[in-house]
């Protein structure tokens, strides 16, 4: 009862018959609850058969010591904990019917704290694999080393191996003075070390280690121990290795770039640049230091005038380049020096930008001159245009009065000319004046439009009355030609809101090729209706020569010819379709032309519905 332990009386078959009250604090009954009771009772249900081998040698041979073991027991609470249990055998005989005086010591804390003490070495120990890093602890007495698993994994040596020795015997030969020195500093004098070095195994395979230590004083002042750690760091070193590699291609890639080449990372922030880009910018070295925001390297350029700003025009230039930077588009700007540059946006895999920077200065320039020669171009064109328009009253009139005289000397208005041969030429002057006076007709009236002198008299005209005007100018060359002609105009074809004397032009030029470029035989066909979007529609078809749809385009151009100069069959100026197309734009509308070789040419002339009006 009096001792400090709880203790028990066992019988034989495990039923307890006295008991101190330690015990029963210990299991939570009071004692007449348990006087009689099986100790197993309170037993842990998978501790059931603990102890009872070795319960039956201490029987035997009556040995404490081999009675000891620990179980697992339960609370009348049903709390569980452990008890380290030592049993003695006593009584009048040995082996079966001995009883036993058993000593119960609660290590329910000691085996929690053991526990937690394990799983942390296992933690430590897994944790250490994961980082490959080991760590030992050296005695300065004895020189006795110890080590964790993974430090004997990265030296490649047993742990009954361990010694200063074994260790050193691993460490590459170049290495080990430099690593024996810095331990032998830390003995002597406390000091602490961080230092990389190199492995060699049996087979010669290289491992690279970054080994720190730390000396731990006594009260003395004098190092007792040495602490330190070893992280095998070849990957890491590898991985350096093939940076470094790729960093001399990227940069011997980058130099290669005759444009000048820029980087920036994810936040924005300068990399690199080659040589091209800085000898372009002198100032560059002192303005993109590695790391710097794209935003701060702008002002700076900015601030020295780098783009051709002033000093008030700063804040605004940076705005502008920063947006451009982030909208990702190429966009152009010119230096103060009068240079052109291109730059161009590329975004990398890992989020950062590349700018390469082109020198467009010829290309600007060349479009300079491209711009000036288009110019003087239509400059010229102008001017021949006002010089032709202005040039109507000085050409017509000498023509008017050879076409005058050739008439009256044909006519014999004062008498005859004498010699019937005379009248052949005037006939044929009067004729040719004709012919002259249609073609500088057409050209003025071109020219008149080109130079915007053109100007519309316009009035309600009937179409059809228009139509029928044109078609008895053109009747005699309808039939000397040996050709028919079919009109097809609807009945209630309105009035057109225009120009009577430009309409009667369009019709008079279309109906005048019809009848040229169609052989002896053949027809035409004149159709007029309104469309179904409200636009008039007037049509001259014909069955003549056609044009190849390589050469439409051509006989649309002023003073085009699809027949060559050399071998031209039909006079003319070229300029009949380019007028009317010209005339019918006048008036909002324009011109179609549908052609097959050797089946025919189909032009419509069209004209806006606003211009469609009642009768």
């Amino acid at each position: 009862e009096n001792a400090p332990i709880a203790m028990a009386l066992v019988g034989p078959g495990g039923e307890l018959l006295r008991l101190n009250s330690f015990f029963c604090r210990m299991i939570g009954y009071d004692e007449d609850q348990l006087i009689g009771r099986n100790i197993q009772e309170f037993s842990y249900q998978d501790d059931l058969d603990i102890g009872s081998e070795i319960l039956g040698n201490a029987a035997d041979k009556k040995d404490p010591e081999a009675a000891s073991f620990e179980k697992r027991f339960v609370r009348v609470d049903g709390k569980v904990f452990w008890a380290k249990t030592s049993a003695i055998a006593v009584g009048k005989g040995q082996g079966e019917g001995s009883c036993f005086i058993v000593q119960f010591d609660d290590v329910s804390e000691t085996k929690a704290l053991i526990d937690e003490l394990q799983v942390k070495a296992w933690q430590l120990s897994e944790a250490q694999e994961m980082s490959k890093v080991g760590h030992w602890w050296l005695d300065a007495a004895t020189l006795e080393v110890t080590g964790s698993e993974e430090l004997f994994r990265i030296f490649g040596v047993g742990k009954d191996e361990a010694s200063l020795e074994t260790f050193a015997a691993v460490v590459h030969p170049d290495d080990l003075e430099y690593d024996l020195a810095h331990i032998s500093r830390g003995l002597e004098k406390g000091e602490s070390w961080d230092i990389e070095h190199r492995l060699q195994d049996q087979k010669g395979d290289i491992k690279h280690v970054r080994a720190a230590g730390k000396a731990y004083m006594n009260d003395a002042g004098q190092v007792e121990n040495l602490f330190g750690t070893v992280q095998d760091i070849t990957e890491r070193k590898r991985a350096d290795e093939a940076l470094r590699e790729a960093n001399l291609h990227l940069d011997a890639a980058v130099e290669s770039f005759s444009d000048g080449f820029v980087l920036f990372d994810r936040e924005d922030r300068f990399v690199l640049c080659n040589t091209a880009y800085r000898n372009a910018h002198p100032m560059i070295p002192e303005i993109q230091l590695p790391g710097e925001p794209f935003e701060v390297i702008v002002r700076k350029l900015a601030e020295v005038g780098f783009y051709g700003n002033s000093d008030d025009e700063v804040d605004e230039i940076v705005r502008d380049r920063v947006d451009r930077f982030h909208s990702g588009q190429a966009y152009e700007y010119r230096m103060a020096d009068g240079h052109w540059f291109q730059m161009n946006h590329y975004e990398t895999r890992e989020g950062g930008k590349a700018l390469v920077r082109i020198d467009i200065t010829d290309r600007k320039r060349a479009e300079q001159e491209v711009i000036k020669a288009k110019e003087a171009a239509e400059f010229a064109d102008r001017a021949k245009s006002e010089f032709l328009a202005n040039m109507s009253h000085e050409l017509r009139t000498p023509l008017n009065a050879v076409m005058g005289f050739a008439e009256m000397m044909t006519r014999g208005t004062y008498g005859p000319i004498g010699n019937p041969r005379y009248e052949i030429y005037t006939e044929s002057i009067r004729e040719s004046g004709e012919h002259l006076l249609s073609l500088i007709n057409d050209i003025l009236d071109l020219s008149k439009i080109e130079a915007g002198r053109a100007e519309l008299l316009e009035t309600n005209i009937n179409v059809a009355a228009t139509m029928e005007s044109c078609l008895k100018l053109i009747e005699a060359r309808v039939k000397e030609a040996g050709l028919s002609i079919e009109i097809d105009l609807a009945s209630d074809l309105p009035c057109l809101r225009s120009d009577e004397r430009m309409v009667k032009q369009i019709l008079l030029n279309l109906l005048s090729n019809a009848v040229k470029f169609t052989e002896r035989g053949g027809a035409i066909e004149v159709v007029g209706a309104v469309a179904e979007d409200g636009s008039m529609r007037l049509s001259v078809a014909d069955t003549g020569i056609g044009i190849a749809a390589r050469d439409l385009q051509k006989a649309m151009s002023k003073f085009g010819q699809v027949d060559g100069a050399l071998d031209r069959r039909f006079e003319g100026t070229g300029l009949g379709l380019p007028l009317v197309q010209s005339l019918a734009s006048l008036h909002g509308g324009g011109l179609e032309l549908v052609s097959e070789v050797g089946v025919g040419t189909t032009a419509t002339v069209w004209f806006p519905g606003e211009r469609v009006v009642d009768a």
